[in-house]
């Protein structure tokens, strides 16, 4: 059951790939910057292994929300898929 018209969900559709294109964006010019510009290698390793890893992940992650719970769905999910993003999202905050 949907509180979503379809316009609404129409416009969160539309709103969620444009978020989706910056965070890709966003992390390719994380990697070429730490790769182009950062000389110090401990700032490098931030870099890659801090933010651009944690963009991907959030992408990633918002990208199984949105695949499991989209906003013009009709019917109810079963509990087995609220587990199911309940753990994937728990593992990825703890990974974060």
């Amino acid at each position: 059951m949907t509180t979503y018209t379809s316009e609404h969900a129409a416009h969160l559709e539309k709103e969620f790939r444009q978020t989706q294109r910056g965070l890709i964006e966003v992390h390719g010019h994380a990697i070429a910057f730490s790769h182009n510009r950062l000389i110090h290698g401990e700032a490098k390793k931030y870099m890659l292994q801090g933010v651009a890893r944690r963009l991907g992940l959030i992408r990633h992650t918002a990208s199984r929300i949105f695949d499991i719970f989209p906003p013009g769905r009709m019917e109810r999910r079963s509990h087995g898929s609220y587990w199911k993003m309940s753990m994937s999202i728990s593992m990825r905050l703890f990974f974060m």
